[in-house]
C-alpha cells in the first residue's frame, strides 16, 4: 500500500476580505476555492512531488477569452416577413479601451475584405452593449481578431489571431408550440473574458511543522480531510475532466436557452488597418455603429 502524502488534507486561510480553502486529495489531485463575499472561484488541478515540496498546477480549460452568445427571435409566419436581420453586439467594458479586437463578417469562408476595429485604442470607461446596424444580407461567418503582441516591432504587431465563428442553424424551441414559427432576427452578443485567459495557478508549496507555506507565505495548518470536503470532490475535479476533452466547435445550448458559439477554426493572418475606421470611435449614448 503507497504511503500517504503528508500534503493530502484540508486547509484554511483568512485575507482581510477573503477566505480560502484548499484541499489536497491522495490521488494526485487538488481543489482550491476562494469566497471574496460576492462569488466563489473553484479551481482544480494536479499536484508533483518536488525535492522539497509539491508543486499545484491548475488544470484549465484552453480559451483565447472571446466569447460570443447567441439569441434568436420567432414569430408566427402570419406576423413576420422579409429577411432574417442578424444584429452584432459587442460589449463595451470588456472589449472597450483594447484597442486590438477586430471585426468583420462574410457570406462564406472567406476572410471579408473589410476588417475594422470594434472601438478607437483611446475610448474607455465604456459600458453596455454596442450594436452594429442589423445585417439582412447572407451571413455565414464572422471574424474576430486581436493582437497577440501588440507592443512588439513594427511588422510583428500587424500579426493577428484571427478566430471564424459560423452563424448556427436554429430550431424553434418545443416551448414556443407554434409550427408556423419563423426566424426573425439574430442577436449575437460579442465579449471578451479577460479572466479566462490568465496563466494557470502555479503554487510551490511545502509543510513545516504541520504548517502549509505557498510560495514562502504561510498558508494555514493542515486538517484531516472531512467527510464533507470527501463527498464534495467528485464535483470539483470534474472540471480537470472537463479542461481536458477535446475542444469542440459545436455551440453550446445554455441555461438562458441562449447558445454559445465556439470558433470553428483559428488561424494567424498579417492585416492592415492602419486607415481603417473603427465602428466605434467614443462613449455615447447613441450606441449603434455609423
Amino acid at each position: 500500500m503507497a504511503k500517504k502524502s503528508p500534503f493530502v488534507g484540508a486547509y484554511h486561510h483568512d485575507e482581510v476580505d477573503s477566505a480560502e480553502d484548499l484541499a489536497i486529495l491522495p490521488d494526485r489531485k487538488f481543489c482550491f476555492a476562494l469566497s471574496d463575499g460576492t462569488e466563489d472561484h473553484l479551481t482544480a488541478g494536479r499536484w508533483k512531488p518536488t525535492e522539497h515540496g509539491i508543486v499545484l498546477e491548475e488544470v484549465k480549460m484552453p480559451s483565447n477569452g472571446i466569447f460570443a452568445g447567441v439569441v434568436p427571435h420567432w414569430q408566427s409566419q402570419e406576423e413576420s416577413s422579409g429577411p432574417v436581420s442578424v444584429n452584432f453586439l459587442f460589449d463595451g467594458q470588456s472589449l472597450g479601451g483594447q484597442g486590438t479586437f477586430v471585426f468583420g463578417f462574410s457570406e462564406d469562408e472567406t476572410l471579408p475584405k473589410e476588417m475594422r476595429p470594434v472601438f478607437t485604442a483611446t475610448a474607455n470607461e465604456l459600458s453596455g452593449q454596442y450594436a452594429l446596424p442589423p445585417v439582412t444580407d447572407s451571413v455565414k461567418s464572422f471574424f474576430i481578431a486581436y493582437r497577440e503582441h501588440p507592443e512588439g516591432p513594427r511588422t510583428r504587431s500587424r500579426m493577428y489571431r484571427v478566430l471564424q465563428f459560423h452563424l448556427p442553424e436554429v430550431k424553434p424551441p418545443a416551448e414556443l408550440n407554434d409550427p408556423t414559427a419563423r426566424l426573425v432576427s439574430m442577436d449575437i452578443a460579442i465579449g471578451f473574458d479577460s479572466e479566462s485567459v490568465q496563466p494557470p495557478l502555479h503554487f510551490n508549496s511545502e509543510i513545516k511543522d504541520g504548517v502549509l507555506f505557498v510560495d514562502g507565505a504561510k498558508f494555514g495548518d493542515r486538517q484531516e480531510l472531512p467527510d464533507e470536503m470527501k463527498a464534495d470532490s467528485p464535483e470539483c475535479t470534474k472540471l480537470i475532466e472537463q479542461a481536458e476533452k477535446k475542444v469542440s466547435t459545436e455551440p453550446e445550448l445554455m441555461e438562458d436557452g441562449s447558445l454559445q458559439l465556439k470558433p470553428v477554426r483559428s488561424f494567424d493572418q498579417e492585416l492592415h488597418l492602419e486607415a481603417a475606421k473603427p465602428y466605434f470611435t467614443a462613449p455615447s449614448d447613441d450606441k449603434t455603429a455609423k
